[in-house]
């Protein structure tokens, strides 16, 4: 049956509050059928896979007493809170397995003891459910909705409950979406239902007080699942769904040279695994990244050199001159002890190519991201007509201070001014003109190397 042809019940008119409700979700209601009620994702830029949000209209009442006035989404992650309820919602996925093989995995694990609470079964907190997908008469394999046992837990004082279960109506409008919007007369498993950790604190609470509490106890109990349980959750951050699509500018040639490129296996290893990082950025940049560190000694030693044998051609050189001894000596002990960044702006001073630099930066695409109001905080910005400093200085400090972002943890003391760059945040997602820089740095090294292989 197509979707036209769908029974709709013309009279239905969506509560208020609910399409408020959806409407902070990012969703607006279309339609509906005898089973559902269907919202499409107003969101045109995002990367979701489907577009569509299916809630059985038979839960039209549990929904609109979700949506109270005061339901906001959280921050950078699929979830909502409700102040007034003092309750919190985030949508979860298994870290190795993604979102819809969950069902079976939390078959698996069983609630522990917990103190009786007010959620007793004529008072359960709310989940969705559909209907068992049919060919003909006989149910179809796939939907598991029906396996799903809800994890329960209370604390001592039976004032605050946690529960992993499948979302609850209201939930299913704040995460992903879960259909194409192939519905039939018996909503074939197009459906893709979230699963979410719902905590209820059981009175109300200020928004920023519910937010931190909501995420503290959310973390807490994925990492215990992760140690005691061996399954590891997160919870499904919105960044890399909402990124924005950029296509990367690389040069390509159609024909394929036999091999002439020399380079040492954990070079090659690096490159590779960056290349094929393209859902994890963090560690993309940083395998670039190590591909330059590899030559950081090649560079330090090639610029020592140099150092050297300019004090020895040195007119007023003298060996029997102690100043002259000790400058040689100062130079190698300087080596020896650089930091990395001076390494890393010795390795670029003296192996990129600064008309390839001014080419990058002079592209459309980067002129905001390396802007001083680019999308990376906390990091040097790129000015090409920079008339005291080079640019592959200003290159070496930005792509040094982005390493330590990702790196170094808050707590580090010698780190304290820089705020931790986290792996699924925006910032993360937004890097990609940074890994583009940093993978062009690295093919400059390895090309640089050659030059002193074949001489």
């Amino acid at each position: 049956m197509s979707n036209d042809s769908l029974p709709v019940t013309s009279t239905f008119s969506l509560p208020k509050p609910v399409e408020v409700a959806a409407a902070a979700a990012g969703a607006k209601f279309e339609r509906n059928t005898e089973e559902v009620l269907l919202f499409k994702v107003d969101r045109t830029q995002a990367a979701y896979f489907r577009r569509y949000h299916l809630i059985p209209i038979e839960q039209i009442g549990t929904l609109e007493s979700q949506a109270t006035s005061d339901v906001q989404r959280i921050p950078d992650y699929f979830g909502f809170i409700s102040p007034k309820q003092g309750y919190f919602e985030v949508a979860i996925e298994h870290a190795r397995r993604g979102r819809i093989i969950i069902p079976p995995i939390l078959s698996t694990l069983k609630c522990g003891l917990s103190a009786t609470c007010r959620h007793s079964d004529d008072n359960p907190i709310p989940t969705v459910s559909f209907p068992q997908a049919k060919r003909g008469d006989e149910e179809r394999p796939g939907r598991r909705d029906q396996d799903i046992i809800p994890i329960h837990l209370t604390d001592d004082t039976g004032g605050t409950c946690i529960e992993i279960s499948t979302v609850s109506p209201l939930g299913v409008l704040f995460a992903l979406p879960n259909s194409r919007g192939r519905i039939d007369a018996h909503l074939a498993e197009d459906i893709a239902l979230s699963i979410s950790i719902k905590i209820d604190f059981g009175s109300e609470m200020s928004d920023q007080l519910l937010l931190d509490k909501g995420i503290e106890k959310a973390n807490s109990l994925l990492y215990e699942l992760n140690v005691r349980n061996d399954q590891p959750f997160r919870m499904i951050g919105t960044a890399l769904y909402e990124r924005e699509s950029r296509k990367q500018n690389r040069q390509r040639l159609p024909e394929v040279r036999f091999p002439t490129t020399s380079l040492p296996h954990e070079v090659a290893e690096l490159f590779s695994s960056a290349e094929t990082a393209r859902d994890n950025p963090v560690i993309a940049f940083l395998s670039f990244y190590q591909v330059l560190e590899y030559y950081f000694p090649y560079a330090i030693r090639k610029d020592s050199i140099r150092k050297v044998r300019r004090e020895i051609v040195d007119p007023w050189f003298s060996i029997s001159d102690d100043d002259s001894i000790m400058r040689i000596l100062s130079t190698v002990e300087n080596s020896v002890n650089a930091p990395e960044s001076t390494q890393i702006a010795t390795l670029l001073t003296h192996s990129v190519r600064e008309t390839t630099l001014i080419d990058f930066f002079s592209k459309d695409e980067a002129a905001t991201h390396f802007s001083r109001s680019g999308p990376i905080s906390g990091v040097e910005w790129i000015n090409t007509k920079n008339a005291n400093r080079s640019i592959a200085a200003q290159v070496a400090e930005r792509i040094y201070k982005i390493r330590n972002r990702i790196v170094h943890a808050k707590d580090d003391p010698k780190y304290s001014d820089v705020r931790v760059l986290l792996p699924n945040s925006r910032e993360a997602y937004a890097l990609q003109p940074d890994i583009d820089l940093v993978r062009l740095l690295a093919i400059e090294v390895v090309t640089d190397s050659q030059v002193e292989r074949r001489g």
